[in-house]
């Protein structure tokens, strides 16, 4: 896992290594839910459903649901989503507010280098 973690940035596939640190994270965690697992699996669908699911799991009473669901809004590349993230940067839990902080920052990015239409 160590190597794959330090040799996924060479491979020359754009976007391959986006988010895996947070990914080992949450699933490296033995308290991590089956919804929270699930937030992760459906993160780059593109049904509006999803991005409601996701969405309302930002309110969820457990962090690692939360977090989950930050993680996969934050790969959707959608600056959108930011302000329905931000607020988790006060969360009660580290993991979410961490995500939460990173998600914003990418966010921000994008939203500063996004093509011009």
């Amino acid at each position: 896992m160590f190597g794959v973690k330090q040799g996924i940035g060479f491979v020359p596939v754009p976007g391959l290594g986006e988010g895996l640190a947070s990914l080992h994270g949450l699933l490296s965690d033995p308290g991590i839910s089956g919804r929270a697992m699930a937030a992760l699996l459906i993160g780059r669908d593109k049904d509006p459903a999803t991005l409601f699911a996701l969405r309302e799991a930002l309110m969820d009473k457990d962090w690692s649901v939360r977090a989950s669901a930050v993680h996969s809004l934050a790969l959707r590349n959608d600056p959108a989503v930011e302000r329905e993230i931000a607020p988790l940067m006060e969360d009660k839990h580290q993991g979410v507010r961490l995500r939460a902080a990173a998600a914003c920052l990418r966010l921000e990015y994008l939203r500063g280098h996004a093509p011009a239409k």
